[in-house]
């Protein structure tokens, strides 16, 4: 069937209001079930800050994250799952739901997560740019685990199962696509701590959160790729110590560092984290040439 509105690019912009509401109601509706659940007096002020604490605080570590994400999850779902059925008039699955090379794509995001954010890692500190000055492990890591991978699929369903899915529709250059899908995606991240630093972290927002996340999509509208990237992006990043997007998380890592003050922060990153960094943007432009090379081959 053909969509109810042809052009993709305003049905990407339909849906912004259509997540919105979704977003609104369940996200309500989880968090009063949650508050309800655990015995919360709705009307005391002090149980229900520090109720939301974990939330406030993104400890990735709280059972309380991990049902607020679930939510999150499921209301993005919803929101793409009515868009789909009354809107572009596809199957949900076509999102980018094919188990089609799934365990390759899941080894291949992985690993391509653990060369980029290991190898920025170890460039840092072998030149001594960052100086290791603890070391610890958090037995929290399985369930910060769970969390990141709801976190990350609900992200890839969003922009990559949908939005550049249907600015492909639009834009029969991929790298137009990609490009238009980069506002939304920066635009979601200008609220974050140091964003604007420096111009690393919107490059990094360009180049990494969104082209190189979103290429291998424009190739196979198969979102486990990019889902296991993210994920394991975000994970190593907190597992090294680094800040996520200049949010500060410490749940999970096994390493805790200083800048090296020597150092200028583009080049360790500053408080943004490691993709405030010169050294991971160079690394995601090499990154996004093999996986274009990858592709272009198949």
């Amino acid at each position: 069937m053909e969509p109810r509105i042809k052009q993709g690019w305003l049905r990407t912009l339909i849906f912004f209001p259509v997540w919105g509401f979704f977003s609104s109601v369940i996200g309500t509706i989880g968090l009063f079930m949650l508050m309800f659940l655990n015995g919360i007096d709705f009307s005391n002020q002090e149980d229900t800050q520090l109720f939301m604490k974990p939330i406030m605080d993104g400890d990735f570590s709280s059972p309380i994250m991990g049902f607020t994400m679930f939510f999150q999850l499921l209301s993005t779902s919803l929101a793409v799952f009515f868009m789909m059925k009354y809107i572009d008039r596809k199957p949900f699955s076509s999102v980018g739901l094919s188990t089609v090379n799934l365990k390759n794509d899941i080894i291949d995001g992985l690993c391509a997560s653990l060369i980029l954010i290991g190898g920025t890692f170890f460039i840092l500190w072998l030149s001594g740019a960052i100086i290791i000055t603890e070391k610890d492990f958090n037995v929290s890591i399985f369930l910060v685990s769970f969390i990141l991978l709801l976190n990350s699929f609900e992200q890839e369903l969003m922009f990559r199962g949908y939005i550049l899915n249907n600015l492909m529709d639009s834009f029969e250059n991929r790298w137009v696509a990609l490009g238009v899908s980069s506002i939304f995606f920066s635009v979601l991240h200008f609220g974050n701590p140091e964003f604007f630093s420096s111009y690393i972290p919107l490059l990094s927002m360009i180049f990494g959160g969104t082209i190189l996340l979103g290429l291998s999509y424009t190739f196979t509208k198969n979102l486990w790729f990019p889902t296991f990237f993210h994920f394991g992006w975000n994970f190593l990043q907190g597992l090294f110590g680094f800040e996520i997007s200049g949010i500060g998380v410490d749940s999970w890592s096994i390493y805790n560092h200083t800048n090296n003050e020597n150092f200028s922060d583009l080049i360790t990153g500053g408080a943004f984290g490691i993709e405030g960094s010169i050294v991971s943007l160079f690394l995601i432009f090499i990154g996004i040439y093999i996986i274009f090379r990858k592709y272009e081959k198949k």
